[in-house]
């Protein structure tokens, strides 16, 4: 029988030297300093959805900041906690480490858009500030302000068994060294781990190496996809407490009165480096030539808009291609379009292709790490495309929106392929995941 905590390294972070620990967020060379080796052979013990209840314990999300208008990773830590409540029947509560804003009315907005659901709750990390400014070494602030968060998490967690859901990489450097019996922190990694130009697994991006490096001190460690697991073992080695727990697709009940567009095709993303919108609007600057009442609209904000609108303009496509703003209604968006597209540089598992997925509404994305090519089957239920390649892209369009037979046979594949990853079959992975973790750590789930 697999123990749960068998092969994890005996390296502790409180066991370096802060000077120590601190130098050890520069390196790049993570494999040489982790233990780097191959992944073992062998079939791997995946985890197993379990019918069994969430353990008696607080679940507790710890992030950054949740915007506003938040993009794809907060929404899938909303929506998770939402999951956790519908399917496993427990609260949680989300606690952000750096936010600065009025607390009430980011509840108030999230809870009035349906984001924030009854039995989920909001808070901060509130900074006890000694009131101490003589300078001080980035160490030694560093130390401080690790000494402060530590304090506070110790008053949070009072006498509870509290699991913390680690969800932004910003905060690793706080979470990582915290200690207390009654907490188990699973770290939840939402993008690749890698350096641009994404492709060298050997090169660990400067975010993610704490968490590499001390990835011994988390009670699990989730990725998305198998690959992007499979690129981080290739410099660790196995490692029996990496698990895989995809995003689960919400259900989507059809939108009344919504007709689908067959010219319409819908971009949702941030408008900013990451996702590189300006390959879609050049796409599509190459798919009006051929099919000249096709319209593309574009949804998100960001800082490139005022680039992209400059790009649309200078391309003459004003009257085919839309910024349309952000949308709280993407199913309504993704029922209503002909196809979706996605070009970004990286993702960690698309939230966007799920949904369009789900809403019958066929990507056609480049083949980035990671996510497109875990959730397309290429011709079947939507188009991969080699990353940065517009013209295939703008041909792969042009096809779908003259051949509406083959698209409408994309469609029906889409909704089929998205019922086999839905929110209950994710809920009991963690239920799975959270029992585990619970019987290893307190002797009882």
């Amino acid at each position: 029988m697999l123990s749960w905590r068998s092969g994890r390294q005996q390296v502790r972070f409180l066991a370096r030297s802060p000077r120590a620990a601190l130098a050890s967020y520069r390196l790049g060379g993570i494999g040489r300093q982790a233990g780097s080796g191959p992944v073992a052979a062998g079939d791997r013990q995946e985890l197993v959805p379990s019918a069994a209840p969430f353990p008696k314990a607080r679940y507790v999300f710890m992030v950054g900041s949740v915007p506003e208008l938040y993009g794809g990773r907060s929404g899938s830590i909303l929506r998770k906690a939402q999951f956790f409540k519908e399917h496993a029947g427990v609260d949680s509560e989300i606690v952000m480490t750096h936010f600065p804003g009025d607390l009430q009315r980011l509840t108030t907005v999230l809870r009035d858009r349906g984001a924030l659901v009854p039995g989920v709750t909001l808070g901060t990390l509130q900074d006890d500030q000694d009131g101490d400014r003589r300078p001080r070494s980035p160490l030694d602030r560093l130390l401080e302000t690790r000494r402060r968060v530590h304090a506070r998490l110790d008053r949070i967690v009072g006498d509870d068994k509290v699991f913390f859901s680690v969800e932004a990489r910003n905060i690793d450097h706080l979470l990582l060294s915290y200690r207390n019996p009654n907490v188990e922190q699973v770290y939840v990694v939402h993008n690749p781990h890698l350096e641009p130009p994404y492709r060298d697994p050997q090169r660990i991006w400067r975010p993610y190496r704490p968490l590499m490096l001390h990835h011994a001190s988390a009670g699990a460690v989730v990725f998305l996809t198998r690959a992007q697991r499979a690129d981080v073992e290739r410099v660790l080695g196995q490692q029996d407490h990496f698990v895989v727990i995809p995003h689960p697709v919400p259900q989507a009940p059809p939108v009344e009165g919504v007709e689908r567009d067959p010219r319409l095709v819908v971009v949702l993303a941030r408008l900013d480096h990451q996702k590189r919108v300006e390959d879609a609007i050049t796409t599509f600057a190459r798919v009006v030539q051929h099919v000249p009442d096709a319209r593309m609209e574009i949804y998100g904000h960001g800082r490139d808009e005022e680039a992209l609108q400059r790009q649309i303009d200078a391309l003459r496509v004003g009257s085919s291609v839309t910024l349309a703003g952000y949308t709280d209604n993407p199913g309504g968006v993704y029922q209503r379009a002909a196809l979706s597209l996605l070009t970004s540089r990286h993702e960690g598992l698309p939230l966007v292709l799920l949904e369009s997925l789900s809403h019958g509404c066929p990507p056609v994305s480049y083949d980035v790490r990671y996510g497109p090519s875990d959730v397309i089957d290429h011709g079947v239920n939507g188009i991969l495309v080699d990353e940065g390649d517009t013209s295939t892209m703008a041909e792969e369009v042009t096809r779908l929106l003259r051949d509406h037979a083959l698209r409408d046979r994309m469609s029906r594949a889409a909704i089929s392929s998205a019922e086999g990853m839905q929110a209950d079959v994710a809920v009991a992975r963690w239920s799975a995941l959270f029992n585990r973790l619970a019987a290893a750590a307190w002797g009882s789930a």
